[in-house]
């Protein structure tokens, strides 16, 4: 099964800078800077909280097919990736509307991604359509190329990692149960 277990967390009082100190002090494996388009697309009078995120930019292309395993949080959720070699946003938008699916928003987002041993640390911020500053969040998030055992190992990784953000108010107090879908829709 394909999934996607994650914490999010609201930085709106955590600067990057201090996240990047602190960050740097955990020794990552790698790390970059991503930064893309996400459009996104629903079923008509869907209510189910599913979506299609349709991500690019100028080098890549990605489909994700989201669907919640629970109506109270988005921290377990199945997700599907697809790689897009097809240019054509136009063939894409319209191909999705064929199955269904109809566009509902953008959001522009510079990621700054931290590779550790079986988690994935984000910083990034969210832009609307101008440019305009929406948000920024923090996300750990079990990487989903490690076989784990079960969705209990993932959570238990996850949960031993945040313990070491608590000297920057990231807590399990602060999890955030919205997708972005759900927040800037």
């Amino acid at each position: 099964m394909y999934k996607e277990i994650e914490y999010k967390y609201n930085a709106k009082n955590t600067s990057f800078k201090n996240f990047d100190a602190f960050i740097k002090t955990l020794k990552y494996k790698d790390h970059f800077i991503a930064n893309s388009y996400d459009h996104f697309f629903t079923k008509e009078n869907d209510k189910s909280g599913d979506f299609i995120r349709y991500r690019f930019n100028d080098l890549t292309q990605e489909l994700t097919l989201k669907k919640k395993t629970s109506n109270n949080n988005n921290q377990n959720r199945i997700e599907i990736n697809l790689q897009i070699k097809e240019l054509d946003q136009h063939k894409i938008k319209t191909l999705l509307e064929m199955l269904g699916y109809f566009y509902r928003f953008q959001i522009y987002k510079t990621c700054f991604i931290y590779i550790f041993d079986k988690i994935i640390v984000s910083y990034y911020i969210v832009y609307d359509e101008n440019i305009n500053e929406l948000g920024r969040f923090i996300e750990i998030e079990a990487d989903e190329k490690y076989n784990w055992k079960n969705d209990i190992e993932a959570f238990e990784k996850i949960n031993e990692f945040e313990k070491l953000f608590n000297s920057i108010n990231i807590t399990s107090k602060n999890r955030l149960t919205k997708s972005l879908f759900e927040m800037f829709i």
